[in-house]
């Protein structure tokens, strides 16, 4: 794969952009449960391990639904994350073009609204919570004696605010031109072109992902020829989405993604209504995506200008 405009241009056209969010796991490794079960079947502690979850809804062991929303949120925003930006490879960043930053601080700022929301709900209910999975966690102890409960799995309310954390942060893209430093000239000609070769390597990775996404469409609307798929409105909002992304995410202007993003839009844009309604409108889209789908296999690698 090329970078059409070059990388010395690239650090003006696009940024490193990350995503940090860190959760209590509310499960812990009951060591006395793992030993005992060892003992019961003969064998040693390493064969496995106990971990409780510690906040549940029932003694089914549910985990409780205040926690699971904030879980959702975690993983709602690292997915728009991933869907908003492409990859980088190096300390968790992530590239985002100029053209579509906005779209990423964006969705990064309502996905922490929701996450802090979620766990500001979580930690009004945690001596709730708390309360509740001692309830089911002693159940049995007047019958056999053990329970599962123990206090000191529990962090106090006050301390378990400060284990969940949403961050995002922004930095330019490295630039081998702007490389100084007091080392001889071929040192430094060695540095340039490792720096190079690494934007380079990162640059085609970056590429290749847009490129998958959308094949992957056009690989999901041929799966309509098969008459037990089922024509989900998801689909359709997804190729308006995913290429209008594409659009914006394209680093290099790479001709070949672009004259497939738009023959995606123009060719697999659908009616959900209509194309379960019209058998024949189903088969057609279906056909003209299994053609896009193999077009694009004769590009998936090495893509270039």
């Amino acid at each position: 794969m090329t970078a059409t405009n070059g990388n010395g241009s690239l650090s003006t056209r696009a940024m490193l952009v990350s995503l940090e969010i860190n959760m209590w796991t509310a499960r812990r490794l009951d060591k006395k449960i793992t030993n005992e079960v060892a003992k019961d079947y003969g064998v040693g502690a390493a064969v496995g391990r106990y971990n409780k979850c510690l906040l549940i809804e029932d003694i089914n062991g549910t985990p409780a639904k205040e926690f699971k929303a904030v879980e959702s949120a975690g993983n709602a925003a690292r997915n728009e994350h991933y869907t908003q930006s492409l990859p980088w490879g190096q300390e968790g960043s992530r590239i985002v073009t100029a053209a579509n930053f906005i779209e990423w601080a964006n969705a990064m700022r309502e996905a922490k609204d929701v996450f802090l929301k979620a766990r500001q709900d979580f930690i009004d209910a945690y001596p709730r919570l708390v309360e509740q999975s001692r309830r089911y966690l002693t159940q049995m102890e007047a019958t056999t004696g053990k329970t599962m409960f123990n206090e000191s799995n529990y962090p106090t309310q006050a301390r378990i605010e400060r284990k969940f954390r949403f961050a995002t942060g922004v930095l330019p893209l490295p630039d081998a031109g702007d490389f100084r430093v007091q080392l001889s000239s071929p040192q430094v000609a060695a540095i340039k072109a490792q720096i190079e070769g690494t934007i380079n390597a990162t640059v085609e990775t970056a590429t290749q992902d847009l490129f998958e996404r959308l094949n992957d469409l056009a690989r999901r609307v041929a799966h309509l020829a098969d008459p037990r798929s089922v024509v989900q409105k998801a689909l359709a909002e997804d190729i308006r989405s995913v290429c209008a992304v594409a659009g914006r995410l394209n680093l290099t202007n790479n001709s070949y993604i672009e004259a497939f993003r738009e023959r995606i839009m123009q060719e697999l844009s659908f009616n959900p209504d209509m194309l379960r309604a019209i058998p024949e409108e189903r088969e057609a889209i279906a056909a003209r995506a299994s053609v896009i789908y193999n077009d694009m296999a004769a590009f998936m690698r090495p893509i270039g200008d």
